[in-house]
């Protein structure tokens, strides 16, 4: 009963429920793929995958019912064969206990139907044919007819009772199953939606990783351009450093061995002059020891040779200041060329250091929008490798321009120290002139 039941609600394995599913399906992936007239053999795929997953509801939901079904007609006949099983003993006790009981009416009573189930067509009393009765005869096969009677009416009864349960589990089903057929277009064009955006989104990763391809090509093509031109840059700074060094020490030793010569010079023109201050003195003591025998001629001789070896002596120490001064103008110029060049190396780098931020800023922006992290990390370590490599010589040629400061500083302070000796040599030997002088006047004078 259960399983005609099932298969008059659930339409048999061919109903029209399940040829209008194929068809919703069909449709739907025919409407997927006419929308989508450009995808081609995706929308084929889309269609056939939609029908293969309606086919696949089909057959569970098929299967699902077979084995409910064989599950309630396997409850059925064990809860049937339980309560005759059980009847049947109580018959037997009752039969003991109590004796032969009377022949029972033959008649079936009406099954109760329950008013929550749906309506189920009365079946007709069935006819039983009434056994010929011996008088005389035992009861004991009348009480088991009676016990298998009952039994079977108990056993007809619970039959109803589960076929109306099964019924009304069959109808929320077929609810259910409506639904799931109402919502599964939805589900399939659903299904087909994402799958376009799957592959939208596969098109634009794509496009995306080609673009980005593209980029890392440019950003390494800029980066070894930029590494040639920082490898001349380094190549042409190391050469113009070991020359300006070269030059340096060429200029510190041209200016040393001409401060020393005309040091030396500077010594022996004093020296010179000191022993014609002691020849003129010595002079000066032999002219006043012969001045009384010498009239006012030779005086005025004697004066005028002096003055005359005075002006000659202020001359040369005049031209030998002057060429000094033409030696520490010609160093100050060229230490202002050297500061020169090096202010113009310092330009250069500080230029060449802004345009490494400019780069490391580019690749830092590139790094955190586009790659992942740590892509540029070991080019990046080597440049900064390079830069500080750059900065510690321009450290190291600061330090040695330091010292050639130093140098011409102490040049300069002994210079300096040597221009205020020659000033007081001067002095003292003006000094001595005018003593001389005044001598002289005053012997002129006396006389």
């Amino acid at each position: 009963m259960g399983g005609r039941i099932g298969m008059g609600i659930m339409g048999g394995p061919g109903r029209p429920g399940d040829a209008s599913m194929n068809e919703e399906a069909a449709k739907d992936a025919t409407s997927v793929t006419d929308r989508n007239p450009d995808r081609g053999d995706g929308g084929r795929d889309a269609g056939r995958e939609a029908g293969r997953d309606a086919e696949d509801v089909r057959r569970g939901r098929e299967e699902g019912l077979a084995a409910l079904r064989i599950l309630e007609a396997t409850r059925l006949a064990d809860v049937g064969a339980a309560r005759g099983a059980a009847v049947a003993d109580e018959a037997a006790t009752r039969r003991r206990d109590r004796g032969p009981e009377p022949v029972p009416d033959w008649r079936p009573a009406p099954s109760p139907v329950p008013s929550t189930g749906p309506s189920i067509p009365e079946q007709p009393p069935a006819t039983v044919r009434m056994p010929d009765v011996t008088p005389g005869a035992p009861t004991e096969r009348f009480s088991t007819l009676d016990v298998l009677m009952e039994s079977l009416e108990t056993t007809r009864r619970g039959l109803e009772l589960q076929g109306i349960a099964v019924t009304r589990n069959l109808r929320e089903t077929e609810t259910h199953l409506s639904q799931l057929r109402q919502v599964l277009p939805e589900a399939l064009q659903t299904q087909s939606n994402l799958r376009e955006l799957a592959s939208a989104f596969e098109a634009m990763r794509i496009q995306q990783l080609g673009a980005l391809n593209n980029a890392i090509g440019e950003v390494q093509s800029s980066l070894a351009v930029w590494r040639t031109n920082a490898d001349s840059a380094l190549t042409a700074f190391e050469s113009s450093s070991r020359s300006l060094v070269s030059s340096q020490d060429s200029i510190l030793t041209s200016i040393r061995t001409e401060a020393e010569r005309e040091l030396g010079r500077l010594e022996r023109s004093v020296g010179t002059h000191l022993a014609r201050m002691e020849g003129a003195q010595q002079e000066l003591t032999a002219w006043q020891q012969g001045v009384q025998a010498a009239l006012q001629s030779t005086m005025i001789d004697a004066h005028q040779r002096l003055e005359e070896a005075a002006v000659g002596n202020l001359r040369s120490l005049g031209n030998s200041l002057a060429q000094i001064s033409d030696k520490l103008g010609s160093v100050d110029r060229e230490r202002q060329v050297v500061g020169e060049q090096i202010d113009t190396l310092t330009q250069k780098l500080d230029a060449q250091n802004a345009m490494v931020r400019i780069w490391e800023h580019r690749i830092t922006t590139v790094e955190t929008q586009s790659l992942p992290s740590g892509t540029f990390d070991g080019r990046v370590q080597t440049m900064e490798n390079e830069v500080g490599r750059v900065s510690d010589y321009l450290l190291a040629l600061d330090r040695h321009l330091n010292v050639v400061d130093a140098r011409l500083d102490e040049l300069m302070a002994s210079h300096q120290q040597m221009q205020r000796d020659l000033r007081v040599v001067a002095w003292l030997m003006l000094g001595a002139m005018l003593v001389v002088v005044a001598v002289v006047l005053f012997v002129l004078l006396r006389a």
